[in-house]
């Protein structure tokens, strides 16, 4: 009698399913000093009973920045909230606060202005333009280099900008990539007098 051989068992095909941790968990989102690409969902609030904060836009050493809507006025600002660590210590809250007397004095296209102080449960805030646009730093990072058209658009406005605030009397003292917007139309935006001197 012939035997025959043992079939091979049924193969049985299990799918991968993720873990609940896994899908409660949110996808990291990095966040520039001034404004990157990516943007963080925050809370739903209202700051000063007007503004709307809606997206984190940045992150620096004095506290965070949001894109904000001014339902007064109905267009975008951008909010800079005072770090909780700077509201303990007298010598940096005073220099976060002076930033926003520095700007105040100095009136000009390629200057981000300053709208207002917000003091408000504990917090403060610095309300500034909300500017279209990038950081150079983020842009020299992914370029590498500027074309020389770039430069020059964004050379001439910022220098502008800076010798607007030298006619005042007032030293920037932070000059860097991270300080300079490069609004839509490749001009610059000087921002972040935090340690400017008049």
């Amino acid at each position: 009698v012939a035997l025959k051989p043992p079939s091979a068992p049924a193969r049985t095909t299990m799918r991968r399913m993720p873990s609940a941790l896994a899908q409660s968990r949110p996808a990291r989102r990095a966040a520039s000093c001034t404004a990157p690409a990516s943007r963080t969902a925050v809370v739903p609030g209202r700051v000063g009973g007007k503004y709307e904060l809606r997206h984190q836009i940045g992150r620096g050493g004095m506290g965070q920045v949001f894109e904000a809507w001014d339902h007064s006025l109905e267009h975008r600002v951008a909010i800079k909230k005072m770090a909780a660590e700077i509201k303990d210590t007298p010598k940096l809250r005073e220099r976060f606060l002076q930033e926003a007397k520095i700007v105040s004095h100095l009136s000009h296209p390629f200057i981000v202005s300053i709208h207002e102080i917000v003091q408000e449960g504990g917090e403060i805030y610095l309300v500034f333009d909300f500017v279209e646009g990038r950081p150079l730093s983020l842009i020299l990072e992914e370029k590498g280099r500027l074309g020389f058209a770039e430069c020059r658009g964004g050379f001439r406005s910022g220098d502008q900008a800076v010798d607007h605030a030298h006619r005042a009397k007032v030293l920037h003292r932070d000059i860097k990539p991270s300080n300079i917007m490069l609004d839509v139309h490749g001009l610059a935006r000087i921002m972040d007098f935090g340690v400017a001197r008049e």
